[in-house]
């Protein structure tokens, strides 16, 4: 059963499908803290004219993304994750590129639905973060290394060095990805191709990817500011003492691994997850050791680090889910009967692991236990800010004083309110000076928005409105009236 005639409509066809099933529900989440910083991030950019604002929260090119849609943003938390989204394409074209290179248009057409109705990908790829964005970096870096497997091309080398530069400035942890062309040469293409153009395509790679990156940090020095220190300390040990006894623990790797595991059990379901490791089995056993290396080599960094969150894993779930898509062509391309059966087991899984993602609503989400408190039920979660915003709406609002950790996602989730966010610094500093700021800013509709939090003043002046206590465990918002 031949696919390669409809080729062209196909792969825009399969680009449609993931763009729309993705967009219809990017505004349904509340925002999540990380969401507003880069936000924020970039509406200061953009009002001080300063490209370097948040340089040393290393995810620069991510925020400058961003901050090329805030100036007509009249609902800036859907603009930017739909600006997330439009970068995702460029992954997922990425992807469907390596299956149609590896195993012809059955393995573009399997890549593409495996990421199109990977739960994970649609819960992560969704939300204006970082990771979808440097991830598609990555994974474009990953098409132009795998076209070594059909041609020498200085330009795929200078692409690919470009893709992983621009990676790393969207987000720092990307970092091991430059091993990449690395594996590329060892891995990929004739024997006949000799070891000085191999050399030749590595030292361009590298040379372009390193270059851009070391004149970055240098031009970003020359400031006065620094990229890779502090982000850098951020990524491996959330900037804790760095202890090496524990730091490189066996045991602290392997209970990271099983973390890992649990989580993207629970995105993907057992058996797919454990299909996509076969599969990476299977390519290892082939020889085929380009995707697979890719794979293991970044997520072993990734262990080691001490912060561990499952959305750091976008770009391996993306080469795991390719790994099973080419085996699941290679299927698929035996007969039409085959054919038939490899989309309808895709078809069910997507009714099964994806669909209840799809359609629940916000709260009731099937997250994985390792990530349902920290999406859904700490001070960086956006519940309870609609029942707030409800409330405030209903009113004549002159100011709203934002005193919680998420105050950003208030004013980007409803836009229209007058909502101040004072500074909330994590260590109890500022407590005087927001009672100060409560006190002073008595008047007929003004209204202040108080988290159950040490670092904010236990109440406010005036007369409790309401009080919201999440289901999910969020902190207590209680909406004050300062009317005098």
């Amino acid at each position: 059963m031949t696919l390669r005639r409809w080729y062209p409509l196909l792969s825009a066809g399969l680009l449609l499908l993931f763009f729309g099933v993705n967009l219809g529900s990017i505004s349904r989440f509340p925002p999540f803290i990380d969401e507003t910083v880069h936000i924020y991030t970039g509406e200061l950019i953009v009002r001080n004219l300063s490209p370097l604002e948040g340089i040393n929260l290393g995810r620069q090119f991510t925020v400058w993304w961003l901050a090329l849609f805030q100036p007509t943003a009249s609902d800036p938390l859907w603009v930017a994750r739909a600006a997330t989204l439009i970068a995702a394409l460029v992954g997922v074209a990425a992807v469907m590129g390596i299956g149609r290179l590896a195993a012809g248009s059955w393995g573009m057409v399997c890549a593409a639905l495996l990421y199109t109705f990977s739960a994970y990908h649609f819960f992560f790829g969704r939300l204006a973060l970082a990771d979808p964005v440097s991830g598609a970096a990555v994974l474009a870096a990953l098409y132009f290394a795998y076209r070594l497997s059909r041609r020498v091309s200085a330009w795929d080398a200078l692409l690919c060095g470009i893709c992983l530069f621009c990676a790393v400035g969207a987000k720092i942890n990307t970092l091991p990805y430059y091993g990449i062309p690395l594996a590329a040469v060892l891995t990929l293409g004739e024997r006949r191709i000799t070891l000085r153009r191999r050399a030749m395509w590595l030292g361009i790679a590298l040379g372009v990817g390193l270059g851009l990156l070391a004149a970055f940090v240098l031009v970003v020095r020359s400031r006065g500011l620094d990229f890779l220190s502090n982000s850098l300390s951020l990524a491996v040990s959330a900037r804790a003492d760095f202890d090496s006894s524990t730091f490189f623990s066996l045991d602290r790797i392997l209970g990271n691994a099983g973390l890992t595991v649990e989580a993207l059990s629970g995105y993907l379901s057992p058996p797919v997850l454990g299909l996509c490791l076969l599969a990476v089995i299977i390519l290892i056993v082939r020889r085929r050791w380009f995707l697979p290396l890719s794979l293991l080599a970044p997520v072993f960094a990734l262990w080691i680090n001490l912060p561990q969150e499952t959305r750091f894993f976008i770009v391996p779930v993306a080469i795991m889910l390719l790994c099973a898509a080419l085996v699941l062509a290679e299927i698929a391309r035996r007969s039409r009967f085959a054919a038939v059966v490899t989309l309808i087991g895709v078809g069910v899984w997507a009714a099964l692991v994806w669909l209840p993602f799809a359609v629940a609503a916000p709260a009731d989400l099937p997250l994985p236990r390792v990530d349902i408190t920290q999406y859904t039920g700490t001070d960086a979660s956006g519940f309870g800010l609609d029942a707030v915003g409800a409330e405030l709406n209903a009113r004549e609002i002159q100011l709203v004083i934002g005193a919680l950790s998420n105050c950003q996602g208030l004013r980007y989730r409803f836009p229209d309110l007058p909502v101040n966010c004072p500074l909330i610094r994590p260590n109890g500093q500022d407590v005087d000076a927001l009672a100060q700021l409560f006190s002073g800013n008595r008047a007929a509709g003004v209204y202040v928005v108080l988290e159950a939090s040490p670092y904010v003043p236990t109440s406010a002046p005036g007369q409790i409105v309401t009080t919201i206590d999440d289901a999910h465990g969020r902190p207590r918002l209680t909406l004050y009236d300062l009317t005098p």
